[in-house]
């Protein structure tokens, strides 16, 4: 008995093993970067990160639209990730995966674009849900001003029924 409950142990042991190896596939284990490295691009991004909608759609107008370097696609992503609009991370996502496709592109900006990417794509599918619940709400919302609607016509119609009968028991 001792030895299939060891059996069972090591058997349910192993296969979660597999399921946590599995769900960290996808995840690259580049080389961890130089702390100078690190500070660069998460300064270069802090700085994009502060500018209001207005200041980002200001400097988007006066990007250059020729042939970019990857830091100019990443300021440009940054810059649209800053508009706060669904148009906005649309660009920037799209600006992220053209930058995560590059071959050229730098271990030290390929973790950090990919973390953009993800944030981007997130904030695409949280929009299309909350429009979706928007949706929602106004058709309830109308469904219960009909509910409403309904209810005071039987109420009307209760009342009317009840002052004719009282109308007959008086004559």
């Amino acid at each position: 008995m001792k030895h299939l409950i060891v059996a069972l142990v090591m058997l349910f042991c192993v296969g979660c093993e597999s399921l946590q190896t599995a769900y960290y596939e996808d995840w690259d284990r580049a080389p961890a970067l130089t702390a100078e490295q690190r500070h660069y691009w998460l300064r270069v991004s802090d700085l994009y990160m502060e500018l209001t909608p207005a200041q980002a759609q200001q400097r988007l107008d006066n990007i250059n639209t020729d042939k970019k370097t990857s830091l100019q696609w990443f300021r440009y992503a940054l810059l649209n990730q800053q508009l706060n609009e669904p148009a906005g991370w649309i660009r920037a996502r799209d600006a992220f995966r053209y930058l995560l496709a590059i071959e050229t592109l730098g271990q030290e900006l390929h973790s950090l674009t990919k973390l953009l990417l993800k944030y981007n794509q997130n904030m695409i599918n949280w929009d299309a849900r909350y429009s979706k619940v928007q949706i929602q709400l106004k058709e309830s919302e109308a469904m219960q001003q009909v509910l409403e609607e309904k209810i005071q016509a039987i109420t009307n119609l209760e009342q009317s029924m009840s002052s004719r009968k009282e109308q007959v028991i008086e004559q």
